[in-house]
C-alpha cells in the first residue's frame, strides 16, 4: 500500500497572472478537518497532508493537521523567508516551488510577479532548513521553446533541487492566456511536441538523479474549472515512456532485418515496451521487415535496459 496523503486545494494563488485559473472558494476548517479524518478511518492511517493551489494555508486550517507531516505546492511570489520559518514550526516537510519556467522573459511575459533569479537562494535557503524542495515546471508557455524547457531542467539540476514535476501549461477558462487562446494571439503545442520536449528533459534529470514525480495533470483531481486547450492527455508519462522505448529498441536493433527477433525487457518496462495497443511493437517489426518480434519479460535485465537475440 501506498502513502496516504490527504490533498487539499486552497482555492488559487491570490497573486495574478496571465496563466492562472479562477479563484475558487478555499476550504473551511470544518472541511480539512473531515476530510483528514475521512482518510484516516479508511486507510488506517494519514502520512501527509498536502496543501497546494493556494499560498500559505492559514493558521486555523494547519492546526487541523493534528501535527502530521505537511507538504506545500505554491506560487513562489506567495512565500516569504518569515513565512518559510512560520510554516516550519507546523511540521512542513516538502515545499513544491511553482516557478512554471525559470526564464526571465518568459516570466515577464505571463506577468507572474517575481523574477526567477530569487530561484537558487529560495531553493538553498529552504533546503538549509531541512526541507525536501521540489520546483514545478510546464512545458507550452507563452513565449517559450523547447531550449528553454532543457535550460529549465538545467537550472534546475545547478541549484539542487530534490525532485520535480513536470506538467504542461493548459488554458483554463476565464484565464488571461484564455483571452489570448480565443483571439489567436497564444497556440499550445501539440501533444506530441511536448512528449518530445518532456523525454529531453527526463534525460537530463535522470542523469543527475532528480526524480520526477509526476508527468501531466489530471484534470478533476487537480482542478475543477473548464480546461479549453492545451496538450492534456490522461497518462502523459505513459506517452513519453512509449516514446523513449520505442527509440532505445530501435537503436538497440539498429542494422537488424528480416529475422526473427526476442526482446528482452525487465517486466516491469513491459508496458512502456510494447506502447498504446501494442502500437511500438507493430512500428518496429514493419520499419525493420522482422518476421516476427516477440517482448519476453526478463528480471535479471535492469529496467530501461534492451537486450534481444535471434531465434
Amino acid at each position: 500500500m501506498g502513502r496516504v496523503i490527504v490533498p487539499i486545494d486552497l482555492g488559487g494563488s491570490p497573486i495574478t497572472c496571465c496563466v492562472r485559473p479562477p479563484l475558487r472558494k478555499p476550504p473551511t476548517v470544518e472541511y480539512v478537518s473531515a476530510l483528514i479524518d475521512n482518510y484516516a478511518a479508511r486507510r488506517g492511517n494519514v502520512d501527509e497532508v498536502a496543501f497546494f493551489h493556494g499560498g500559505t494555508p492559514s493558521e486555523s486550517l494547519l492546526n487541523c493537521c493534528q501535527q502530521i507531516p505537511l507538504r506545500l505546492a505554491l506560487n513562489p511570489h506567495d512565500l516569504t523567508r518569515e513565512k518559510a520559518r512560520w510554516l516550519a514550526g507546523f511540521h512542513l516537510r516538502t515545499i513544491e516551488l511553482e516557478f512554471l519556467t525559470l526564464s526571465p522573459k518568459v516570466i515577464h511575459r505571463i506577468k507572474r510577479g517575481y523574477n526567477p533569479s530569487i530561484a537558487p537562494d529560495m531553493i538553498q535557503g529552504l533546503k538549509l532548513m531541512g526541507l525536501n524542495v521540489g520546483v514545478l515546471l510546464s512545458p507550452g508557455l507563452p513565449g517559450g521553446s523547447h531550449q528553454q524547457c532543457l535550460a529549465d531542467a538545467r537550472r534546475c539540476v545547478d541549484y539542487g533541487v530534490d525532485f520535480v514535476r513536470i506538467c504542461p501549461m493548459l488554458v483554463f477558462e476565464k484565464s488571461t492566456l484564455a483571452s489570448w487562446y480565443k483571439r489567436g494571439s497564444y497556440s499550445p503545442p501539440e501533444i506530441n511536441e511536448v512528449v518530445f520536449t518532456i523525454r529531453e528533459m527526463l534525460q537530463v534529470f535522470e542523469a543527475n538523479d532528480i526524480q520526477v514525480i509526476r508527468i501531466g495533470w489530471q484534470p478533476k483531481q487537480d482542478f475543477s474549472v473548464d480546461i479549453i486547450a492545451g496538450p492534456l492527455h490522461p497518462n502523459l508519462r505513459a506517452l513519453v515512456e512509449y516514446n523513449r522505448f520505442f527509440d532505445r529498441m530501435a537503436g538497440a536493433l539498429s542494422g537488424v532485418s528480416g529475422y526473427r527477433i526476442e526482446l528482452l525487457v525487465n517486466p516491469k518496462d513491459m508496458s512502456w515496451v510494447k506502447g498504446e495497443c501494442g502500437d511500438n511493437i507493430r512500428r518496429l517489426r514493419a520499419s525493420l521487415s522482422l518476421e516476427e518480434l516477440i517482448v519476453i519479460g526478463d528480471p535479471s535485465v535492469p529496467r530501461g535496459e534492451i537486450r534481444w537475440r535471434q531465434v
